[in-house]
């Protein structure tokens, strides 16, 4: 087990990669795992994907176990399956942080639901902590979306992003912090 412990944040996300790969419940995703690049950034707060690549903070890698670091991955690869960037380009326009927090809220209970018997994936805590919201259970993102606009108040312009809101790349950011 020392062995694990010198890993650089690369190599921890490729072996947790890996781990999601050939555990029994996500092998049907694994295409979905091996397209793109998965990079360690220093620049960004947490992780996000622009529907292809994708990227984590390489200060989230170390401060995560490996069952909280799978979530993320599973996370931003749910993104990707799901074709978010695109399928929701106009919740986005409309305004996207929001629209990425409805799609992390819809995201992360399926997650966690899915784990919930062998704690595979676990949602971060503390400062990497995720959204998770009990009241939209069994809706569609654009479900979500709509009530969490219209408690938001009549912000058409919806910020631009940055911190687990959508990048000004076109990506959608993890909202983890």
């Amino acid at each position: 087990m020392s062995f694990f412990k010198n890993l650089t944040p690369q190599q921890r996300l490729s072996k947790n990669a890996i781990a999601i790969w050939e555990h029994p419940k996500y092998t049907s995703i694994a295409g979905t795992l091996m397209i793109g690049e998965r990079t360690v950034d220093f620049t960004i707060p947490t992780a996000c994907t622009n529907g292809r690549d994708e990227w984590y903070s390489a200060e989230l890698i170390e401060n995560l176990n490996d069952p909280e670091l799978r979530f993320v991955i599973l996370h931003e690869n749910r993104h990707k399956i799901s074709r978010h960037l695109k399928i929701y380009k106009t919740l986005s326009e409309i305004n996207c942080r929001v629209a990425n927090m409805a799609m992390d809220l819809v995201i992360n209970l399926e997650i966690t639901d899915e784990n919930k018997d062998d704690n595979f994936a676990v949602m971060p805590t503390g400062k990497y902590a995720g959204l998770l919201d009990e009241r939209v259970r069994g809706m569609a993102v654009p479900q979500v979306f709509k009530i969490l606009l219209e408690e938001e108040g009549d912000d058409p312009e919806g910020g631009e992003g940055g911190e687990g809101g959508e990048g000004g790349d076109g990506s959608t950011g993890n909202t983890l912090g």
